[in-house]
């Protein structure tokens, strides 16, 4: 139920880019993969992934594989000509540690100068976002946004997640200066969203919309590329190595998002 409301809302929107934490998935032996997202372009993990983004058709968007797996999904789109991150994360709530990925693409945004969100299920108590004291997970995102210049953008007491239980704000927006330039309009809905979780939005401004590109590839600057590419494993060029069948589909997804970021 929580999906196809979601559905009935993106589909009244001309351009959207949504971000799900724990997605409505198949079982194993239908193969885990996300169900019930009827429009638009989704990008997640293959496999019984908890964090998805779904993005209409009218964006321009390009999946960031290096930065996407069962609990981060990354995609990249341009903002009146600059490029910008946005990715969905889940945190698992039984595991205290943050996903490496996720400080890895925040200090990739810090000294490259690129604009990032990130949306979180972060299942954390932080006195950054509403709360009196702080949870070790708490601690360890404060830590990962004073490293990287990064802020949130909620405002207590907005609570994010509600149950007959009790209620708590751990769905979290986090970004970089030069994404929150080009944020305005954070909110929480109140609209039923079918979920313990209310559906948080906000506008980007300058969001470029799909236009065909064509490059010649004849025109390259093939050095400047393969430079590109080896400056950014510290072991050479690993695909010359006998590797197994899991490392290469890994290698496989990393170049393949190195080589959309370098186009």
């Amino acid at each position: 139920a929580a999906t196809a409301e979601l559905m009935i809302r993106l589909n009244s929107l001309d351009k959207y880019v949504a971000a799900i934490q724990e997605p409505w998935v198949s079982s194993e032996a239908d193969g885990g993969h996300i169900k019930g997202i009827s429009s638009g372009k989704l990008h997640g993990h293959h496999f019984r992934a908890r964090a998805a983004l779904v993005v209409s058709n009218s964006v321009d968007m390009w999946p960031v594989h290096e930065f996407t797996n069962r609990d981060m999904a990354t995609a990249c789109i341009r903002t009146n000509g600059r490029l910008m991150y946005i990715s969905s994360v889940y945190m698992d709530g039984t595991v205290l540690r943050i996903d490496e990925n996720v400080q890895r693409l925040a200090t990739l945004c810090r000294t490259r100068g690129i604009g990032l969100i990130i949306c979180s299920d972060t299942n954390a108590h932080s006195t950054l976002w509403g709360y009196d004291e702080s949870d070790d997970r708490g601690h360890m995102i404060e830590d990962l946004l004073a490293a990287n210049q990064l802020r949130t953008l909620n405002t207590g007491p907005g609570y994010t997640f509600e149950t007959s239980h009790g209620r708590s704000i751990i769905d979290i927006t986090i970004v970089n200066d030069l994404a929150f330039r080009r944020i305005h309009s954070w909110r929480l809905d109140s609209q039923d969203s079918m979920s313990d979780h209310k559906y948080i939005e906000f506008v980007v401004d300058g969001i470029e919309t799909n236009n065909r590109h064509f490059r010649n590839i004849r025109k390259a600057n093939w050095d400047a590329f393969r430079k590109f590419i080896d400056n950014r494993f510290d072991n050479g060029r690993p695909w010359l190595d006998p590797i197994s069948a899991e490392e290469a589909d890994k290698l496989g997804e990393r170049i393949t998002g190195l080589i959309t970021e370098a186009l």
